[in-house]
C-alpha cells in the first residue's frame, strides 16, 4: 500500500519543470514521466494508479528529456511513491551517483542557455521566493515569529548572489535550493556545532538572496555562511562556468566586507 503524501511547498527547481517540458524516459520502456517537480528531494512525476512503476532503490539507465529533445543520460533510482489522491502517484526518483546529478545540472544549464540564444529571451524574470518551511501570515524570512516551538533556539545568517543575466540567476537559485542536503552537511562539515535547518531562496532580476537557518551555535554560524557561499561559487563556477558577486552577513545582520567579483573571491571577516 502507498503512504498518503502531505502537499509540499513550491521549490526553486520547480521554475525549470514550468518553464520547459521536462520529462524522464527509463531505458527499454516507452513510457515517458513527465516531471511535476523538482526540488531537494529530486525529480517528482506524477503517475495514475495503473502506471508502470520502477522498482525502489535500484539504479537503471533513463533519458532527461525536454520535449522531444534528449538533454543526457543517466542511472535514475526510485526512491519513494506516494499515493496524493484522486487516483494518482506520485514518484520521486534522484540521480544514482555524484557524476548523474552533474550530468543533469549540466545538461539543464546547456538547454536554457540555447533557449536563451534562440529566443533572445532572459528567462526568469519574476521574484520568487522558495523554502521548505512554513511560515506564518505576514512573516517574512528572518522573522523569529516564523519558527515554532523554540524560535530563541534559531538564528538566520543572510548572503546576497548577483548573477551577469536574470535567467542565470534563476538557474542559480534552483542549483542551489535542490543542493540543500549537500549544503547542510558542508555546513557541518565546516563546523560540527553549526546546525543549518533550512534554506529560503529569494529570486528577483539578477539577484539571489539567501537566507541560512540554523540552530543557535554561536559565532559558527557565521563561519559556515562564508563557508557555503565560497564553496558555492567555486561549484558553480567549475560545473556551469558562471561567477556570481556576492557579499554576506554576519548573525548580527550587518553587512560583511562586499566579495570580489573575480573569480575566486577574497574570504571576509565576520
Amino acid at each position: 500500500m502507498h503512504a498518503f503524501l502531505a502537499n509540499r511547498p513550491y521549490g526553486a527547481g520547480d521554475n525549470l519543470v514550468s518553464r520547459f517540458r521536462i520529462a524522464i524516459q527509463y531505458a527499454n520502456s516507452e513510457q515517458r514521466m513527465l516531471l511535476s517537480r523538482l526540488d531537494r528531494q529530486g525529480f517528482v512525476v506524477r503517475l495514475t494508479d495503473d502506471a508502470s512503476l520502477p522498482p525502489l532503490g535500484l539504479p537503471r539507465s533513463g533519458q532527461i528529456l525536454c520535449g522531444d529533445e534528449l538533454l543526457c543520460e543517466c542511472r535514475l533510482v526510485a526512491r519513494s511513491i506516494a499515493r496524493v489522491g484522486g487516483g494518482a502517484l506520485e514518484l520521486v526518483m534522484q540521480p544514482s551517483r555524484e557524476d548523474d546529478d552533474t550530468s543533469v545540472w549540466q545538461a539543464l544549464r546547456d538547454y536554457t542557455l540555447s533557449h536563451r540564444a534562440a529566443s533572445g529571451e532572459s528567462w526568469g524574470m519574476t521574484a520568487t521566493t522558495h523554502s521548505s518551511r512554513t511560515r506564518a501570515p505576514g512573516t517574512k524570512s528572518g522573522d523569529t515569529a516564523a519558527r515554532s516551538p523554540a524560535s530563541a533556539a534559531y538564528i538566520t545568517c543572510e548572503a546576497s548572489f548577483v548573477l551577469p543575466e536574470a535567467g542565470d540567476a534563476r538557474f542559480f537559485s534552483a542549483w542551489f535550493d535542490c543542493h540543500f542536503a549537500e549544503i547542510a552537511a558542508r555546513a557541518r562539515a565546516t563546523s560540527s556545532p553549526a546546525d543549518l535547518r533550512d534554506l529560503t531562496v529569494h529570486t528577483e532580476g539578477v539577484e539571489v538572496e539567501v537566507s541560512f537557518d540554523y540552530r543557535w551555535n554561536g559565532n559558527a554560524v557565521a563561519t559556515c555562511t562564508r563557508e557555503t557561499c565560497s564553496w558555492a561559487v567555486a561549484e558553480v563556477e567549475r560545473l556551469f562556468g558562471l561567477h556570481p558577486r556576492y557579499e554576506a552577513s554576519s548573525e548580527t545582520g550587518e553587512r560583511a566586507e562586499r566579495l570580489s567579483g573575480g573569480r575566486r573571491p577574497t574570504p571576509f571577516t565576520s
